[in-house]
């Protein structure tokens, strides 16, 4: 069985990268300060971004938690605003 990232589909990881690229624009944030952020590389955000791969469940609830963003937000993108990605960090 492979990982849960590597079978979701190009355009589940291609939605999921914008929505973690449009999170991270919203702060005014780099792909760096995300890697600080998170301990995740940056390369590795680089390829989430980008839709190259996806990461599994539980690397994207660790990325929420240490960045303060809503797993919802991220798996959907549902009503992302400034306002929302700012309720989210608190």
């Amino acid at each position: 069985m492979t990982e849960i990232g590597r079978e979701w589909s190009a355009e589940v990881r291609r939605r999921l990268g914008k929505n973690l690229k449009h999170l991270r624009k919203l702060r005014d944030w780099t792909i760096y300060d995300v890697s600080s952020r998170s301990e995740i590389s940056w390369h590795t955000i680089h390829n989430w971004e980008s839709g190259k791969n996806c990461p599994n469940v539980d690397m994207l609830i660790w990325l929420c938690r240490k960045v303060g963003w809503r797993l919802g937000d991220v798996l959907h993108g549902c009503n992302i605003s400034p306002g929302g990605a700012e309720d989210a960090a608190k």
